[in-house]
């Protein structure tokens, strides 16, 4: 999926007895975006900051 396109996607839940994505599923599309990894179970971004002011001007 294009980065513009998957931009005006939003997050639903899923219905009941969907199955979770296979390793190998989450590890393609993981490949298509920069700086997330799967970890634990979930899905994580580390945003890096050059000083103080940008870090706290980051909406938690």
């Amino acid at each position: 999926m294009p980065m513009k396109r998957l931009a005006q996607e939003s997050c639903r839940p899923l219905p009941a007895g969907t199955r979770p994505l296979a390793q190998k599923e989450i590890d393609a599309g993981l490949g298509r975006l920069q700086g997330w990894e799967h970890r634990d179970g979930a899905l994580r971004k580390c945003f890096a900051f050059g000083d103080a002011f940008h870090r706290g001007h980051f909406p938690e």
